[in-house]
């Protein structure tokens, strides 16, 4: 149970994330974050972003050790708080990770993070400006073109 003020977005401060990056976008929107550097202030977020820069095994780690994965299920998964993985963030929803070995993630999404298969003209990491075609037209995609472009940077998907 929370106590004291509630934050419309907290940001998970794990050691892994691009921090600044997050934050900014967050002010851009008019929204000031909460840094949250205990799993106990997830409590007083409406909204949870987990960002993510490194490896996936790295990322994991990190989370059980500070024990990020128990209060981000009690908080997202039973308590259907919103949520947003950046990056690396998201790809620990994720069953399973390979990158540096096969590697156990939060299992919110069933399916293995593995490396881009190599193809001729396709460049690893993937970098640049791609057109998405949302499944839904609700969520994270309201209020979008029907074709909305995004900015990638990854070598796993």
């Amino acid at each position: 149970m929370s106590t004291g003020r509630m934050h419309d977005v907290g940001i998970i401060a794990y050691g892994m994330g691009n921090l600044r990056s997050v934050t900014n976008a967050c002010r851009f929107l008019g929204v000031e974050p909460l840094l949250c550097t205990t799993p106990a202030q997830l409590g007083q977020c409406r909204r949870i972003i987990l960002p993510g820069v490194g490896a996936f095994a790295d990322g994991m780690a990190r989370l059980r050790n500070g024990g990020w994965d128990h209060e981000l299920t009690r908080e997202v998964r039973e308590g259907g708080k919103p949520f947003l993985g950046v990056c690396l963030g998201m790809q620990l929803l994720a069953a399973v990770g390979t990158e540096h070995g096969s590697h156990r993630g939060l299992g919110w999404i069933a399916g293995t993070v593995e490396r881009i298969v190599q193809t001729d003209g396709v460049r690893i990491p993937h970098i640049g400006w791609n057109d998405v075609t949302p499944i839904r037209p609700d969520g994270v995609f309201e209020g979008m073109t029907a074709a909305p472009v995004f900015y990638f940077i990854h070598s796993y998907v």
